[in-house]
């Protein structure tokens, strides 16, 4: 399940970081409309958390370099569903501070493509 669960979080690494260096201001507008719409928040934190929950019942493993990466982007994401739905503008604050402007988001960028190519090859 190991395997699986870091090709699916490296494919997607690759693509959200590829998309973020490629598209200027992409990711503000993305905070910008999610901040915007109570409905998508509350739907996107219960989908995260749900799904994350579920992952974790059968991949909660801190043995392996690989193994303890995936369990913490899953812990993560549960925490981030956990938050988006308790407490979003924590969530939105973050992001504004970690994503001022399009230099920052392009360091990002290529250091979540880092990530998701290391899930990917290694």
């Amino acid at each position: 399940m190991t395997g699986l669960l870091a090709t699916v979080f490296g494919v997607y690494f690759l693509c959200a970081g590829l998309g973020m260096l490629l598209r200027k201001g992409w990711a503000s507008e993305i905070i910008d409309e999610f901040e915007n719409s109570t409905a998508l928040t509350f739907s996107i934190g219960a989908l995260i958390l749900m799904a994350s929950t579920a992952v974790l019942l059968h991949h909660n493993i801190w043995t392996g370099w690989r193994e303890i990466i995936v369990s913490i982007m899953v812990w993560g994401a549960a925490i981030k569903g956990a938050l988006i739905l308790i407490y979003p503008a924590a969530l939105f604050k973050f992001a504004r501070v970690y994503i001022p402007n399009d230099k920052v988001t392009k360091v990002w960028a290529v250091a979540v493509m880092a990530l998701g190519a290391a899930l990917l090859f290694l």
